[in-house]
C-alpha cells in the first residue's frame, strides 16, 4: 500500500479529511458508499452539505464548534444519492496551527440498525403506555357500565315483559353489554400476560367468532367453520384465546384483498410418539385441541414465513399495521403451553396450526344470564367500594332480595366495621381497585381478623396474578364488572352456601 488512503479505505467507517477551508480534501471508499457518491465526488464539498435539511441547523452549529477547535460528535441524517435519508453518527477532531483552524478528520458511522432498534423500543414503550391507558379507561368505564347494567336489571324486574318499558330496558342492557365487550377488548390489550385460566370449549368459542366474522368481514370473503364433536376442554384464558383466534382471522382477511375463503377447523389431536412437527422441540406426548386457520390469500415466501412471528415485523408498511398481531398470537399460545406453526407459499394461501393441551376437567358452565328470579337471602353483606354509585346499586339489589347491607368506602373503614360486626356479616363484596389500601390488601387484613371470612372480589379488570394467589389462600369468589342483578345474587348465594 503506497498511500495512507489505501489503509483508510479498509476502515468500516466513513472518513472525510477537511482542509483549512473546511472542505473535503479526501474521503475514503466507505464514505462514498454511505451517501452513494461516485469516486471523488465528495472532494471540495463541506461535510455539512451532506446533511438533511431537517438537521442543517445542528450541523452548522457543530461545524462552527469544530472551526473553533472543539472536538465533538452528533447524530444527523445524510442524504443518499437516491434521496433516502441515512441516520449517521458524525465524530470530528480539528487540527489547529497557531490557534487557527487548519483542517479536521471527520468519521461517519452509519447507525441504521441502531436507529431501527431504538425506533422499535420507542414503539414498544409507546404501546406499553397505551396498554396502561387502555386498562385504566376500561376499568373506569366498567364502573360506569356496572351502574347502567345493574340498575337496568333492577328496573326490568319491575315491569311486565310485554310492555314497551321492558323493551326499552332490554335495549339499554344490550347497548351497555356492547360497551362491556369494548372494555373486554381494551383489557385484553392491556393485560400483558396476566391470565384468568379455566377449562373452556375452544369449539364453542370458534363457532361464536365465526358468526361474528360472517357479519363483519367483507362479503367477498366466505367464512367457514368445522368443529369436531366431543372435543375435550382446554385450560386457558378465554379472552386471550379469543384475541389470538381473532388476530389470525384478521391476518387472513388482509391477505385476501380480492376475496377468498377463510376456514376455521377444530379437532382432537393425539401425540403418541414423535410428533413430527416442524417446531423446535416438538410437542410432548398427550392429547391436544388442534385449531387450523386457513386462507386462500396471497401467501408468503420463505423469508417472510421465517419472520412472521417477530414483534414489529409486517409486510404492510409502517402506516398500515403495528406488526404485533401475529407476535401477540405467538405469545398467547406459548403462555398456554401450546405450539403454533405456519404453512404458506406465494399464491397458495396460508395455514396456521395451533395446538393447545387438552384437559380432563369439564368446561366451566356459563352462568345463566336470563333468570328473572335472582336468588334471595336473609344474611348480612358488607359492600366495600370507593364509588358511592356502586355501593348504592349493590344495596338496592340486595335489600330487594332480603339481605341486610352495610357499606364501607375504603379498606380501612371495611376492616374497622368488620371488627365491630364480625358476628353479623356473612359475606363481603370487595372492590379490587381502590385508592389507598387496595382491595387485595384489604382482603388479606380481613383474613387476619377472621381466617374464615367470606370475600367476593369485584373488579373491572380480569383476575390478576396476585388475585389468583389470593383465591388459592381462600378468597371465595370473583365478580367481574359490569354485572347484572342476577349475577351478583347468584355469586353471593353460591359463596354463602359454600
Amino acid at each position: 500500500m503506497d498511500h495512507p488512503g489505501d489503509i483508510i479505505d479498509l476502515l468500516p467507517e466513513g472518513v472525510i479529511v477537511l482542509d483549512g477551508e473546511g472542505r473535503c480534501a479526501y474521503a475514503n471508499a466507505r464514505m462514498h458508499a454511505i451517501v452513494g457518491a461516485d469516486d471523488g465526488g465528495l472532494e471540495g464539498k463541506a461535510w455539512t452539505e451532506l446533511v438533511s435539511e431537517r438537521y442543517a441547523e445542528s450541523a452548522d452549529k457543530a461545524d462552527r464548534n469544530l472551526r473553533w477547535g472543539n472536538a465533538g460528535s452528533l447524530r444527523v441524517r445524510f442524504v443518499h444519492a437516491d434521496g433516502a435519508e441515512i441516520p449517521v453518527k458524525v465524530s470530528f477532531r480539528p487540527r489547529m496551527e497557531a490557534s487557527r483552524f487548519a483542517g479536521a478528520v471527520v468519521v461517519v458511522t452509519s447507525i441504521t440498525d441502531l436507529y431501527q432498534v431504538e425506533e422499535r423500543l420507542h414503539k414498544a414503550v409507546h404501546l406499553e403506555g397505551l396498554g396502561t391507558l387502555a386498562g385504566g379507561i376500561a376499568h373506569e368505564f366498567n364502573n360506569i357500565l356496572t351502574s347502567i347494567i345493574g340498575y337496568a336489571s333492577v328496573l326490568k324486574r319491575g315491569v311486565e315483559k310485554s310492555s314497551i318499558e321492558h323493551e326499552h330496558i332490554v335495549r339499554i342492557e344490550r347497548a351497555a353489554t356492547q360497551g362491556a365487550e369494548l372494555t373486554r377488548q381494551l383489557l385484553a390489550f392491556a393485560r400483558q400476560g396476566k391470565y384468568q385460566v379455566q377449562p373452556i370449549e375452544i369449539g364453542a368459542l370458534v363457532k361464536e367468532l365465526t358468526g361474528l366474522l360472517g357479519h363483519s368481514f367483507p362479503k367477498n370473503i366466505d367464512v367457514r367453520c368445522t368443529v369436531e364433536d366431543g372435543l375435550p376442554a382446554v385450560e386457558a384464558d378465554q379472552g386471550q384465546i379469543y384475541q389470538a383466534i381473532l388476530n389470525l382471522c384478521i391476518n387472513a382477511r388482509e391477505a385476501m384483498p380480492g376475496g377468498g375463503t377463510l376456514s376455521l377447523n377444530v379437532r382432537r389431536f393425539v401425540i403418541q410418539g414423535d410428533p413430527g412437527l416442524s417446531l423446535t422441540g416438538g410437542l410432548p406426548q398427550g392429547e391436544y385441541v388442534h385449531l387450523e386457520v386457513a386462507d386462500t390469500g396471497q401467501g408468503m415466501d420463505e423469508g417472510t414465513r421465517e419472520r412472521i412471528f417477530e414483534p414489529f415485523f409486517t409486510t404492510k408498511g409502517e402506516q398500515a399495521a403495528s406488526g404485533l398481531g401475529l407476535s401477540t398470537v405467538y405469545g398467547i399460545v406459548q403462555h398456554h403451553l401450546g405450539r403454533i406453526e405456519v404453512e404458506s407459499e406465494p399464491g397458495r394461501g396460508s395455514r396456521f396450526q395451533v395446538y393447545l393441551p387438552a384437559t380432563d376437567k369439564p368446561p366451566r358452565e356459563p352462568r345463566s344470564t336470563s333468570s328473572d328470579h335472582p336468588a334471595v337471602g336473609h344474611e348480612t353483606v358488607l359492600v366495600v367500594d370507593d364509588l358511592e354509585d356502586i355501593r348504592r346499586l349493590v344495596r338496592t339489589i340486595l335489600t330487594r332480595l332480603g339481605y341486610t347491607v352495610f357499606e364501607a368506602s375504603s379498606g380501612e373503614e371495611a376492616i374497622d366495621m368488620y371488627r365491630q360486626k364480625r358476628g353479623e356479616v356473612g359475606c363481603i363484596v370487595l372492590d379490587m381497585v381502590m385508592p389507598g389500601m387496595s382491595g387485595l390488601e384489604t382482603a388479606r387484613k380481613l383474613r387476619e381478623v377472621d381466617p374464615d371470612v367470606r370475600i367476593i372480589l369485584s373488579s373491572g379488570y380480569s383476575i390478576e396474578e396476585d388475585a389468583q394467589e389470593a383465591f388459592e389462600e381462600g378468597i371465595r369468589g370473583f365478580l367481574p364488572k359490569p354485572y347484572r342483578a342476577h349475577t351478583l345474587a347468584s355469586e353471593l348465594r353460591r359463596v354463602l352456601n359454600d
